[in-house]
């Protein structure tokens, strides 16, 4: 499992290719969703990476996509 505390959010993925949300302060959950393949970065980078709002993740195919932090799968 992949992790990541930005200021307003938990984030994690998983090898079995789930990704969620989660607000910091109350633990509420945001969103989930189950992109195609693991949550996880080939060659032992981090996978979730959190900036200006948006949170990017790699997956083991070498692929890179961004999310909205607050929206998730719908700011994709």
């Amino acid at each position: 499992m992949s992790a990541l505390v930005s200021e307003t959010h938990l984030f994690a993925g998983t090898s079995a290719g789930y990704l969620a949300a989660w607000e910091r302060d109350s633990g509420r959950p945001v969103w989930q969703l189950r992109p195609k393949g693991a949550v996880r970065a080939a060659g032992g980078g981090r996978p979730l990476i959190g900036a200006n709002g948006r949170l990017y993740y790699a997956d083991m195919s070498y692929r890179i996509f961004c999310l909205e932090q607050d929206v998730g799968p719908r700011g994709a």
